[in-house]
């Protein structure tokens, strides 16, 4: 079946290139989605007048750019042969015809990439209300906070002030705080919480929060019971179906018989009152099962006798309106009590108690029409099971007590929605969410209608193409769904989304995996799409692909459910050559966790029985060290705990590891350092922080000598202590001169507050304290690891502006807490990170260790909420947290059933594990040859294993595994390595002491007598230093420097180092560098700027690269990209019988096959005569440019210009270059 199914898969790719047709692809891990998407894109390209005709969407950064260089990537391929691989041949065809359709439109897409509408949603968002600040709502567009917790925070607080200002609004406060006993800082989480994921039910609340009175909370109240009812109809309905129908009329006779009591008196626990008297009633009027066609009560009238309040009925002032779906959920429930136990089997006898109200004579029959239905329900498992579910459902209305606390909740929730928008506007910043309003409301709506931009987009964009749509959150799909409002059917536009949602794991950023089962029913709202579901796999060999197949045929669920967030499995089609290994080899044997060979392929399971850290971590090296020779290996966690001993114990074993967005900044040692001087400057009192400062290495006091030099005075600053001369003499001589040393750095930088900002006056203390000489070491790292650590710092304290207030240090701990430090550069031995992080990614070897360890729980929130989607629209499901124990819930108008807040925790917990499963299914694909299972279990009280922590992916993966683990029971892993096992690496001599504390910790700290190493000073400007880089013998053609101070200099080798930096990658947008000065002011400072100067030459820097990026020749100099394109390029040669060295600031061959030679210069010119200064520039460096070509006319023959760009006046001037030189190689692009 394999060949027919790849013939399939084939075909069905061929299929989505139709660009007449709208489509929705599935497209499992490894199936090549980017390349379909890409082939797609490009083909349409071919089609249409200018690039933004052809719109395409990403989630992330990432994946625009990675896009991006495809298609780019496939424009350059489009000048080379044509390939060997059938893949490679139809993107060489595509891409000749974009290259030829682009050149007679002069597009020139390789210099001027930023043509391509290749957009994130964020950014498309932000354009779309830039573009509309009025109708936004935004004005001028504010600043995009990456991390608006705080903002968040503020808002809460505000909210809580209300209580001291009195009036509706304080009671509503003060209610909501009563409810959680008072706990101000729990609300106020709850509240930060609700704020972050307001895109969810803001815009629901609108009447209500808006609104005043009895009229808009009856109004809300209706819409929320409206939309359970609704949930009750698409839940309950469909039951009926599944129901055995000749056995309808036989239940409702039963019922008659058995009378009331016989659901009342069960242990099922459905209550005794009117609604169910009467749902009693209507069920044996219908003579069949609840909703069937042959139920006569189901004709939406009839319910309920006359006078009866209807089940919808609270009480004589609660919501009169009858619901279909409240009437069936009653109805159900009386099935359900009569049918199931309380664990949802069905029964095998009813309890003789029941029948105390059926004459004698007829109880053994009806006992046995009893135990005949019982037989026949256990012949309709799915019918059963789906039974079973009905006790868990809500009522469809609220308790007179609920809603009342529900109205004190909507009240504190337009406060903080209020309270937030102030926020916003006193810090000129806003979140993503605010962001997507903002663009919503930029394109109208189906109330108001589209606005101008929406129909000028709709009359640009032609084609739409969404990636990653299974990621898409309900407000992003209200954009698309916007700017596809004036589409028709036949206008010739087309849609196309693609995804996977097997592996949809964003659901804490508010992804909604059940838009994409929506869609795959082959509609967008009206737009009609063919859904297609791809197969190959040409990632992962057939063993993984295989256990993969038959594993999450398992564990994923058997129909797809919208609603839970459900996702079936799609099997993929293995297109790799088979390994020789099993599909899957067990750790256990003779050397357990070991690999059977080095090259096995297929999937590896080891399990750890009663498993230790140390042994866990032991394995993890022995497998690291095995892998490392034979391709990519990378661990994969769930989260960063789960490596508190896997990577010091790659350290001692002298593994090499890149740890992406593992370690958080504020851990780092040089960084804590910082923190704690900051505190200690800004903060004098702060006794934890001087006493930090003075353990640093810069100091190095013991615990000793500390108690020694502040013990007994709790009361006296430690400032005025380390200047106690009888205190001091107690110290050591060494520890004294240390203190001392520090005493007179410290003493100067105290003098410096309040003239200095904040990161002045901590980097100038840092600095001349030695920090950075002896940070590196002590952290074991190398010296740029650790200064690019404290650059970091500065520039979050730059930002900050930090203040002598201590929330102010609590915001910069934030601050730092949710930053990382950088990863390693250069090449290592495995990649370190949690699986979210490697979605997209794929490594020859996968290791996924910590499989038996959960994760934290949520905490409880405000109150529970979903938004689903019901007829094509999202709808709000919301309750608020009920009290603490059920007497006081009991407190409400009903309790005949479950509280929805329950429900939507049951709802939220289900969500929770089906997307477990789906993360376990991502860490799995990214294997290409090798996946390494590693999970422990530990033995019960009783024979056997106790089961998986609960929330682990082992208990996800449990069905599968469990027997294996069961064998491996009393054959533990004989691992037993401790932390002293392996490679230890000394720090260096230099900066330590020995032992100074108690249980060996190693005190670092900086010696006596270091003292820094000076750097050469920097040669004297002028002629000689030309002659040194390229000696001329035209002594009259040698550029003349003597102008240029040594300031200058320096800031063009900044200039010239930032616009290396940007050369051949996506360039940035302009608006952004503001951001970049802190970098560039330490830059400078680290080449020998003054402190004097740097201010004003960092703004320098700013307007250099600023200018550039703005400027289309400017950026033309920096985009080209490829083998041919170079920055600071040397070049070395003989010119005129001299040996010359040079550099190239920028080099590169455009299109028509001619080498450009850039010199950036960074100098200004004032006043008039602009252009005149500019040709006499020219003439000016004509030697020096006219050297550069004739060196490289001798390595190649192509055709050369040369060219100056000065950066702050965005100014050009070119010439070319004629040769009769040779070239050395023949021609370089042959």
């Amino acid at each position: 079946w394999v060949p027919d199914a790849l013939a399939s898969d084939q075909s069905a790719r061929q299929r989505a290139l139709d660009i007449s047709r709208s489509f929705i692809v599935q497209a499992p891990a490894g199936s090549g989605k980017t390349s379909l998407l890409v082939k797609r894109y490009i083909k349409l390209l071919c089609q249409v007048e200018w690039p933004g005709q052809v719109l395409a969407i990403t989630f992330t950064r990432k994946a625009t750019s990675e896009m991006r260089e495809r298609v780019l990537d496939a424009l350059q391929l489009s000048q080379r042969p044509v390939p060997e691989s059938a893949h490679e041949r139809e993107l060489h065809a595509l891409a000749v015809s974009l290259h030829e359709h682009a050149t007679r439109r002069g597009w020139r897409l390789l210099e001027q990439p930023e043509q391509l509408a290749i957009r994130t949603i964020d950014g498309l968002c932000a354009t779309l209300a830039r573009r509309m600040p009025w109708t936004s709502e935004l004005g001028a567009v504010p600043a995009i906070s990456d991390d608006p917790a705080q903002l968040y925070k503020l808002a809460a607080r505000a909210v809580l002030d209300h209580l001291a200002v009195g009036g509706p609004s304080a009671e509503a406060v003060a209610s909501v705080l009563e409810h959680h006993d008072n706990q101000a800082w729990q609300v106020e989480r709850s509240l930060c919480e609700m704020l972050a994921r307001r895109d969810q039910w803001a815009r629901h609340l609108h009447a209500a929060l808006l609104g005043a009175g009895e009229a808009a909370d009856r109004t809300f109240r209706i819409y929320l019971e409206s939309t359970v009812d609704a949930l009750l109809r698409s839940t309950l309905e469909p039951l009926a179906e599944l129901a055995p129908a000749e056995h309808g009329r036989s239940l409702c006779e039963i019922l008659a018989e058995l009378g009331m009591y016989s659901v009342v008196g069960s242990d099922a626990g459905v209550a005794d009152d009117r609604d169910t008297r009467a749902a009693f009633d209507a069920l044996l009027a219908g003579h069949g099962w609840p909703g069937s066609a042959r139920c006569a009560g189901d004709a939406g009238e009839g319910d309920c006798g006359p006078g009866d309040s209807g089940p919808g009925r609270t009480d004589a002032t609660g919501p009169a309106d009858p619901s279909r779906g409240q009437s069936l959920l009653l109805r159900w429930r009386i099935v359900a009590a009569l049918l199931l136990t309380r664990k949802g089997n069905v029964r095998s006898r009813m309890p003789a108690r029941l029948f105390d109200a059926v004459d004698k004579s007829r109880r053994k029959p009806l006992g046995d029409r009893l135990k005949a239905l019982f037989a026949a329900l256990r012949a309709q498992p799915r019918f059963v099971a789906a039974l079973g579910q009905v006790p868990t459902l809500p009522d469809a209305r609220y308790g007179e007590t609920e809603w009342q606390l529900m109205q004190a909740v909507l009240e504190v929730l337009r406060l903080a929605l209020a309270e937030l928008r102030l926020v916003f506007a006193r810090h000129a910043s806003v979140d993503y969410v605010q962001l997507v309003e903002s663009a919503q409301q930029a394109l109208g709506d189906d109330d108001q209608g589209p606005t101008d931009l929406a129909l000028s987009l709709d009359h640009r964009i032609q084609h739409l193409l969404v990636d990653e749509f299974q990621d898409t959150s309900l407000s992003h799909f209200e954009i698309l769904r916007r700017l596809l409002g004036g589409w028709t059917p036949g206008d010739g536009r087309t849609l196309f989304l693609v995804g996977d949602p097997q592996q949809s794991i964003y659901r804490f950023r508010e992804a909604y995996v059940g838009l994409f089962l929506e869609v795959m029913g082959g509609h967008f709202d009206d737009h009609p799409v063919t859904p297609i579901t791809l197969g190959a796999n040409f990632r992962s060999v057939p063993e993984v692909v295989t256990w993969c197949n038959r594993t999450f045929a398992r564990l994923l669920p058997d129909r797809d459910d919208p609603i839970a967030g459900a996702v079936s499995h799609a099997a993929s089609i293995a297109t790799r050559p088979a390994g020789a290994t099993p599909v899957i080899a067990s750790g256990i044997g003779p050397r357990p966790g070991a690999l059977p060979a080095h090259e096995a392929a297929g999937v590896h399971l080891h399990p750890l029985i009663e498993p230790s850290p140390d042994a866990e971590s032991a394995l993890v090296v022995e497998l690291v060290e095995v892998a490392r020779h034979h391709g990519t290996v990378a661990i994969l966690v769930r989260s960063r705990t789960h490596l508190q001993s896997i990577l010091p114990a790659l350290d001692r074993a002298g593994l090499r590891y890149r740890g992406v967005d593992i370690h958080p900044l504020v851990n780092q040692g040089v960084v804590r350092d910082l923190l704690m001087l900051t505190r200690a400057l800004l903060q004098p009192l702060d006794r934890i922080a001087w006493l930090a400062v003075l353990r640093a290495p810069w100091c190095g006091l013991t615990l000793v000598e500390l108690h020694q030099l502040v013990g007994h005075a709790p009361d006296r600053p430690i400032w005025t202590l380390i200047n106690d001369t009888a205190r001091l003499s107690a110290l050591e001589p060494g520890s004294r001169a240390r203190l001392h040393r520090t005493r007179e750095v410290l003493a100067r930088a105290l003098r410096g507050r309040g003239r200095l900002r904040a990161r002045q006056l901590v980097e100038r203390t840092w600095l001349a304290l030695r920090g950075p000489a002896c940070s590196s070491v002590a952290a074991g790292q190398s010296a740029d690891a650790v200064l690019a650590h404290a650059d970091r710092f500065f520039e979050v304290l730059w930002r900050l502006d930090t203040e002598v207030q201590a929330r102010d240090f609590m915001r910069l701990q934030d601050e730092l807490q949710r930053l990382f430090a950088a990863p390693q550069a250069g090449s290592v031995d495995v990649e370190v990170m949690t699986i979210h992080k490697a979605k997209g990614l794929e490594f020859d070897c996968v290791l996924l260790p910590g499989l038996d360890r959960g994760n934290r729980p949520d905490d409880p929130p405000l109150l529970h909420w979903a938004e689903i989607e019901m007829d094509g629209r999202g709808r709000l499901l919301m309750d608020v947290k009920p009290q603490a124990s059920r007497t006081q819930r009991a407190r409400s108008a009903r309790d005949s059933g479950p509280l929805l807040h329950d429900w939507l925790g049951g709802l939220r917990a289900a969500q929770g594990r089906h997307e477990l499963a789906r993360l376990l299914y991502v860490a799995c694909t990214r294997a290409r040859e090798t996946l390494h299972l590693i999970g422990g279990a530990r033995r019960g009280s009783k024979e056997g294993l106790r089961n998986p922590v609960p929330g682990s992916l082992l208990e996800c993966l449990w069905p599968v595994v469990a027997e294996r683990f069961e064998a491996a029971e009393g054959r533990a892993p004989a691992h037993a390595a401790g932390p002293d096992d392996g490679v230890r690496t000394d720090p260096s001599q230099q900066l330590h002491s020995g032992p100074a504390d108690g249980g060996g910790q190693l005190l670092f700290r900086l010696p006596l007598d270091w003292q820094p190493v000076m750097p050469l000073a920097p040669p004297a400007p002028g002629v000689a230093g030309l002659q040194s880089r390229l000696p001329d013998p035209a002594q009259s053609n040698a550029v003349e420097f003597d102008w240029a101070g040594r300031d200058a200099r320096l800031l063009g080798i900044c200039v010239h180092a930032e616009l290396a930096e940007l050369a051949g990658r996506p360039l940035p947008d302009p608006e952004t560098l503001r951001a970049a000065r802190p970098r560039y002011r330490q830059r400078l400072l680290r080449l020998g700027l003054s402190e004097a100067a740097v201010e004003s030459a960092a703004d320098l820097v700013v307007e250099a690269v600023y200018n550039t990026l703005s400027d289309e020749r400017g950026r033309w100099s920096l985009e080209a990209s490829g083998p041919d394109a170079h920055c600071e390029l040397a070049v070395s040669g003989v010119l005129d019988g001299c040996l010359v060295d040079v550099v190239l600031d920028r080099t590169f061959v455009d299109d028509e096959g001619t080498r450009w030679i850039v010199d950036f210069k960074t100098g200004r010119h004032e006043g008039g005569g602009r252009e005149a200064f500019l040709d006499s520039e020219m003439q000016r460096y004509w030697p020096q440019l006219r050297s550069y070509a004739r060196l490289m006319s001798m390595l190649e023959s192509r055709p050369i210009r040369v060219g100056l760009y000065f950066p702050l006046l965005q100014a050009w001037r070119e010439r070319r270059f004629k040769s009769d030189q040779t070239p050395l190689f023949g021609r370089a692009d042959s």
